[in-house]
């Protein structure tokens, strides 16, 4: 449990810390995926302590919730890591272009 609580404060630490939009973008998808995830392995083994202790009936989707958070979660955190990989290949891209052309402009006014 504190590791979960953990990776939740951390995440938000770096959304409201963060310098840029695409670095706002990332950590945005990790709060979102960590509390999506939350909420959903919570209630599963809060429920199954319930189930354990005998307070409560078996559930037969029980599975599915918690399927759902790690179902959610994990295309929220590759969609963190890819957005942030493919903004700074699109800039590594533009300043080599950039460069390139700049090159190339001044061989053809000389």
């Amino acid at each position: 449990m504190p590791a979960v609580v953990y990776a939740f404060a951390v995440s938000l630490q770096a959304w409201r810390t963060a310098a840029t939009e695409i670095e706002r973008r990332r950590a945005r998808a990790f709060v979102i995926g960590f509390v999506i995830r939350d909420i959903s392995w919570s209630a599963t083994y809060g429920y199954l302590t319930l189930l354990w202790l005998g307070q409560v009936q078996p559930m037969p989707n029980l599975l599915l919730i918690y399927s759902i958070g790690t179902l959610v979660e994990v295309p929220l955190i590759v969609y963190g890591i890819l957005s942030a990989q493919l903004c700074i290949g699109t800039m590594a891209l533009r300043c080599y272009l950039d460069l390139h052309l700049h090159k190339h402009l001044e061989s053809r006014s000389t």
